[in-house]
């Protein structure tokens, strides 16, 4: 379990094919201190376990049907990406709860860097329901607030502070991310689906 904030951007180093899994080598000076192996740790949202560390870098692994579920399957040497340890039950829950199991991608469809830095994100159709304005999100592992929402797309704002601290900076209009939804928002569609149509 996390919380969506995101606390550093690493940066791959090595990707090795192997042939059950992926595993990514990543360079993170300030995180490598206090993992240890076997831990999980979200990358770009993704729960993944950290399978060796050699500071300042570790290695976690992709198995195949996340690489299909995902945009990890972009990643390349020098691809930066958003890095957060799992939640401590002492830690303040600033965020949202964030599982770190992608349910879909999405497309940057619009990008505004003016006064606000504000991103139109395209999500599928499916997820409509999933989604309420000023509700929460986790766009590459980060905790956000829809601050509009339309048809099939949502609008965050990002503060200062999440975009010079996250990978943000990267994204351009058509880039991919990894969207968690809101898990309260899932049960609640799942029991009104199960038992909502129904009739005492």
């Amino acid at each position: 379990m996390f919380t969506g904030l995101v606390e550093a951007v690493g940066q791959v180093v090595a990707v090795e094919h192997r042939a059950t899994a992926r595993q990514l080598e990543i360079e993170v000076p300030t995180l490598t201190s206090t993992l240890e192996e076997g831990e999980s740790l979200a990358v770009n949202g993704v729960c993944l376990t950290v399978v060796a560390i050699e500071p300042p870098q570790l290695r976690v692994e992709v198995v195949p049907e996340t690489l299909t579920k995902t945009t990890l399957k972009h990643l390349t040497v020098g691809s930066p990406v958003n890095l957060e340890r799992a939640l401590q039950v002492t830690d303040r829950l600033g965020g949202h709860f964030v599982q770190g199991h992608v349910d879909a991608i999405g497309i940057v469809e619009s990008i505004s860097l003016q006064s606000a830095r504000e991103y139109w994100i395209r999500f599928p159709e499916i997820w409509q329901a999933m989604l309420v304005p000023h509700g929460s999100i986790a766009v590459d592992g980060v905790s956000l607030t829809i601050a509009d929402l339309q048809d099939h797309r949502f609008k965050v704002a990002i503060i200062p502070h999440t975009f010079h601290h996250t990978i943000f900076p990267t994204y351009k209009e058509g880039s991919e991310v990894n969207l968690e939804f809101d898990i309260i928002g899932k049960y609640v569609a799942r029991w009104l689906e199960l038992y909502g149509q129904r009739s005492e």
